[in-house]
């Protein structure tokens, strides 16, 4: 599937996307820059960006599309809201860190032993098959 992690103003993926059994190196934008939001998608590409169109057009009344995506929205003051198949999840009280995808524990492992959002995806990516480097990486501003 994919690594999606962020910490401390970063927000980090791989770059690995498959079509069945097959990769497809860079084909699409894991992360990316919707308005003031940072908004990192992992599952179905066809979810994942039903769900970045809502974020982008959709409406307060309208609800978040369901399917098999697990997202994170980080707000221009670092805030997090992580979204799993159109549902909000609580914020663990005190988390300094997310990550999400196939390699999540692994980031979120290796960002318990300090590791940034990037260091955390290439962890990620030597031990889950469905993570592929390059990292690619966007800064809250």
């Amino acid at each position: 599937m994919t690594t999606i992690a962020y910490r401390e103003g970063v927000l980090a993926s791989d770059s690995l996307v498959t079509l069945g059994s097959t990769k497809v190196h860079g084909s699409y934008q894991k992360i990316r820059r919707v308005g003031e939001h940072l908004i990192g998608t992992a599952g179905s590409v066809a979810a994942c960006q039903s769900f970045i169109d809502w974020v982008r057009y959709g409406d307060d009344e309208c609800p978040p599309p369901k399917g098999e995506y697990s997202a994170l929205i980080i707000d221009p003051r670092g805030r997090v809201r992580e979204m799993e198949n159109g549902s909000v999840l609580p914020v663990p009280r005190g988390a300094k860190f997310w990550a999400i995808g196939s390699g999540a524990p692994y980031a979120l492992a290796a960002m318990y032993a300090g590791a940034s959002a990037t260091e955390a995806v290439k962890i990620a990516a030597k031990i889950d098959t469905s993570t592929g480097l390059p990292v690619k990486t966007l800064k809250v501003k």
